[in-house]
């Protein structure tokens, strides 16, 4: 693990000395990638063994907080989840960064389908993370955050359809009735 994990220690120790040891660093780590480990190609598949071991280097390499998430284009059945239009479908990696959050003692943060202020909160209250993550529901709504905090609304419109990714650039290409 120290050998995978090289690369980005020699970036944070990098970082560190050009920003100095202060400059806040985040890391964003897969706790899986999809694949199944089989005994035919020992190389494929990570193991929640092998993303908490792969934490703690980051945290020991000085490392303020680390985002969980999942996944790589040839897997994204497994890791990049359609039609999120229930809480029970949403953060659907918690149970990594439940893990990793138990093994470090800096900040754990999730993405991965969060669409809705309960789920957050459960997260939160719950030892799952410290911090909740988004990327599609702000390109469907970029004042989300806003909204939320003025109680329009507690949860997001987007249903993770994918839709976003246009030629044309990322934009939310939905039909909302």
């Amino acid at each position: 693990m120290e050998n995978r994990a090289r690369i980005v220690t020699e970036i944070v120790r990098r970082i560190k000395e050009q920003a100095g040891a202060e400059f806040p660093i985040l890391v964003k780590l897969n706790a899986t990638d999809g694949f199944r480990p089989n005994s035919q190609r020992a190389d494929m598949g990570i193991e929640i063994s092998q993303a908490i071991e792969t934490a703690k280097i980051l945290e020991k390499a000085g490392v303020c907080g680390i985002e969980v998430s999942g996944g790589m284009s040839k897997t994204s059945g497994e890791t990049i989840r359609l039609a999120i239009n229930s809480p029970t479908k949403e953060a659907y990696f918690r149970e990594y960064s439940k893990a990793i959050k138990k093994a470090v003692n800096i900040p754990v943060i999730l993405v991965g389908g969060i669409r809705s202020l309960s789920v957050m909160e459960h997260l939160l209250e719950n030892g799952f993370v410290e911090m909740v993550s988004m990327s599609r529901t702000f390109i469907c709504e970029p004042d989300f955050v806003l909204q939320l905090k003025s109680r329009k609304t507690t949860k997001a419109r987007c249903v993770s359809c994918n839709l976003c990714f246009d030629i044309e650039g990322i934009k939310c290409n939905f039909e909302f009735n």
